[in-house]
């Protein structure tokens, strides 16, 4: 189920666009966390776990090491805008996720 999140993730990146800084920019483009959220149903606990997935991920990975706890200061957040990071960075992980392979 959760991989299901991921790729719809993908999806809304590829249909929309990828911002940084933000949730979802005044061009309704949005970041991996705001796509994440997008996917979910409200009130679900399915973001939480798909967020603390990715970031243990990220983690293993050694693309990011340190976070805070505060949903402004996430990992997933914080990689996200990194200055290096791309869209295309960010579809490829959220596929690598959804097909169960990260």
């Amino acid at each position: 189920m959760i991989n299901d999140l991921f790729e719809k993730a993908a999806d809304v990146l590829m249909m929309d666009g990828h911002c940084k800084g933000e949730y979802k920019d005044d061009e309704g483009r949005y970041c991996a966390m705001g796509a994440l959220l997008r996917v979910v149903d409200s009130g679900s606990d399915d973001a939480f776990e798909a967020v603390e997935y990715v970031e243990r991920v990220l983690v293993e990975r050694g693309e990011i090491t340190e976070g805070g706890h505060s949903v402004a200061d996430r990992l997933l957040a914080r990689w996200n805008d990194m200055p290096e990071r791309t869209g295309e960075d960010v579809i490829r992980l959220f596929r690598e996720l959804g097909a169960g392979e990260a």
